[in-house]
């Protein structure tokens, strides 16, 4: 009896780790696929008249169906042009998880803007930035163009301030960005993510003025990663060369070089964390501006920290002094 007993207990126990270690794989897919996976607000998008507050759009691009959110502060006014700010997540993240990250919503309410924020395609998540990430079939330039198009439909668009920004992956595709849609878009911000192919390659067809977020521990500067990850991640093995050491100070002197900026570079105010240069002087305006901030971990200054990957440093809001930048540098549209 005590030997059936004992059995019996084994087998309880057992089954009760089963359990658990299905519970526990279960809930790592969920929590994996809700923040690397698609909004799940796109599962039930919004149509006809644009709401106040957050929503989801749908729409074909390159014959595939995408999806972004789009936040209208209370204060909009239909009638009126509004400023537009597309943010693009990073790698293995999705428009919701931006939201949270750069906290953009406050100041569109402030300062009366609609944010839209696209979810990239594949899975995880990503923006069509080759070749470890590329996704040939995936057309990314156009699906902003589309974006904006079907933003027009439901809010009126000011053509003169529409900006971009993005943060790591995201960073990479308004990078490319700026360099391919300069006759659309106003201004570009980014945050730690430079596109490589974009350094040689990058041709914009009027000055650009773009700002830049770099900190200064961002773990994943510079990594290489194995095979096995690059497998479960699902990127391309056949990695394009890598980015030079001084690749911040490359990209600052590209497009200083590509503005015009004579000028030479002057610093701006810092703080405890945070360093700043600007060049102005240059052509049609597009300053170019950079920021250092010490100790920052891979994440949006004056957001929240992200698991893992250090620390976010609080001296700093991207998202405030950006939109301080943006509201500078209208594009200005022949007559």
């Amino acid at each position: 009896m005590a030997e059936f007993m004992k059995s019996k207990l084994k087998e309880r126990i057992l089954r009760v780790v089963l359990l658990l270690s299905v519970g526990m794989f279960l809930s790592l897919a969920a929590a994996t696929y809700y923040s690397a996976g698609p909004t799940l607000a796109c599962l039930m998008p919004a149509s006809g008249r644009v709401r106040v507050g957050i929503s989801a759009r749908t729409l074909v691009s390159g014959g595939r169906r995408r999806c972004y959110l789009v936040y209208v502060p209370a204060a909009h006014d239909a009638a009126h042009p509004s400023a537009v700010l597309l943010a693009l997540h990073g790698f293995a993240g999705n428009a919701g998880g931006l939201r949270s990250i750069a906290v953009w919503e406050p100041v569109a309410d402030r300062e009366d803007f609609v944010v839209a924020y696209p979810d990239g395609s594949s899975f995880p998540l990503r923006w069509n930035i080759g070749p470890a990430a590329n996704i040939p079939e995936v057309d990314d330039i156009q699906f902003m163009r589309d974006t904006i198009a079907d933003l027009s439909t439901i809010v009126s668009v000011d053509r003169a301030r529409i900006y971009v920004t993005g943060f790591s992956n995201g960073g990479q595709m308004a990078h490319r960005i700026a360099c391919r849609m300069a006759d659309e878009i106003a201004a570009v911000g980014i945050v730690d993510g430079i596109d490589g192919g974009m350094l040689d390659e990058c041709f914009p067809s009027r000055p650009m003025p773009v700002m830049g977020f770099f900190g200064t521990a961002n773990p994943l500067a510079g990594v290489s990663y194995p095979v096995w990850f690059q497998y479960l991640v699902n990127v391309r093995l056949e990695e394009g060369p890598p980015l030079p050491a001084n690749v911040i100070d490359l990209w600052l002197k590209q497009w200083a070089d590509r503005n015009g900026c004579h000028q030479p570079a002057h610093p701006l105010p810092a703080t405890t964390k945070t360093t700043g240069i600007r060049y102005e002087g240059c052509q049609n305006a597009a300053d170019v501006v950079l920021y250092r901030v010490e100790g920052q971990g891979h994440a949006w200054p004056g957001g929240p920290a992200l698991p893992l990957l250090g620390d976010s440093v609080s001296d700093i809001n991207a998202s405030e002094v950006m939109w301080t930048f943006f509201q500078q540098h209208p594009l200005a549209h022949d007559p």
